[in-house]
């Protein structure tokens, strides 16, 4: 009921409450009916509109065995027009939904890219995993001694002792819809503030150096909202005191540089992010990796292989990153190549 006519699909409200009556009166599910239009003189020409999606559903299925849960979801993504219809939404709404949309596209692009782990890369097992984490979830429901996860507009009037803010980058806060317009990008910097200022005691501000994004591994440039802070008011956790912060300014993307302040110097330094994914890289069979091999992998960046573990598809890697530290990676998922 909530996907057969979005997007609109000439599926009205009349054809919907047939189906729901014919499945009734069957005693079947409305995928039933909706797969036997043809017995049902009463749908009319609508019969075709519903043949239609019926086949787009059974094209969908027929793709679950061979390939992997990114490449259906996405195609399912496009296919359907979702994303499209949610891009060309500008309301505050619908903005907030296709930003989700492509964050769960990117979840799912996480897990078909996890080669720590032997679980096959489906779209069914990717499901099956969120629906552990939601179990998860319940059985701490009593404990409010907890993490509140919510969007910036969700805070409004709301204050807790610790916040952090997640994403600060370019082209996701301030969003990439917003950057062409000065009216949008303010608004984006006054929810900003409403961000910064729901926390009591202490704020964490964090931003990604790499991220998925439409299925590829970009390089990010932190947010232009950082550079606004007074940068005597920054203390730094788990990054370099000189990261640097570079990206364009303005609406119309000037590009400018700005280094944290190191708050024991006082001294503002500059450096290059610690590694940036590289666009063109091309992974390379590694099944017969050995110990002390030199290797570079998609994600990591540089390492050296300590120890071979298992056999055949199960074959792992345990490899020490220059940058990354020690992973145990499943080689037949590995996105690396030999040095």
């Amino acid at each position: 009921k909530r996907i057969i006519n979005y997007p609109v699909r000439k599926i009205g409200g009349t054809t919907i409450d047939k189906i729901i009556f014919f499945a009734g009166e069957q005693g079947c599910s409305l995928w039933d009916i909706a797969c036997n239009t043809a017995s049902f003189k009463e749908f009319g020409a609508s019969a075709v509109h519903i043949d239609n999606f019926v086949m787009m559903l059974r094209s969908f299925q027929s793709m679950q065995d061979s390939h992997n849960a990114y490449d259906l979801a996405s195609h399912v993504a496009k296919q359907t027009t979702l994303l499209k219809t949610l891009y060309e939404d500008k309301t505050v709404e619908g903005i907030s939904r296709y930003e989700n949309i492509v964050e769960l596209l990117n979840a799912i692009k996480e897990f078909t890219e996890d080669d720590t782990s032997e679980v096959e890369k489906t779209l069914t097992n990717f499901l099956q995993e969120v629906a552990l984490y939601t179990d998860a979830d319940k059985e701490n429901e009593n404990n409010h001694d907890r993490v509140t996860l919510m969007t910036v507009h969700g805070a409004k009037g709301l204050e807790f002792p610790y916040v952090f803010v997640t994403g600060m980058e370019e082209n996701l806060f301030p969003s990439q819809l917003a950057l062409n317009s000065r009216e949008d990008l303010e608004e984006e910097r006054r929810l900003f503030y409403v961000a910064i200022t729901r926390a009591q005691k202490k704020l964490m501000l964090s931003f990604a150096t790499s991220r998925f994004r439409f299925g590829n591994l970009i390089h990010c440039d932190s947010s232009r909202f950082l550079q606004e802070i007074d940068a005597g008011h920054l203390e730094y956790a788990n990054v370099p005191p000189t990261a640097e912060i570079s990206r364009p300014t303005g609406i119309y993307g000037r590009e400018t540089s700005f280094a944290l302040r190191d708050k024991k110097t006082g001294k503002q330094t500059f450096s290059s992010p610690a590694f940036a994914p590289n666009p063109n890289f091309v992974a390379e069979p590694v099944f017969d990796l050995a110990v002390g091999q030199k290797i570079e992998h998609q994600r990591f960046g540089k390492g050296e292989v300590k120890q071979i573990e298992g056999f055949g598809d199960s074959k792992k890697a345990v490899i020490n990153f220059d940058l990354a530290g020690e992973k145990t990676l499943v080689l037949k998922f590995a996105k690396m190549r030999k040095l």
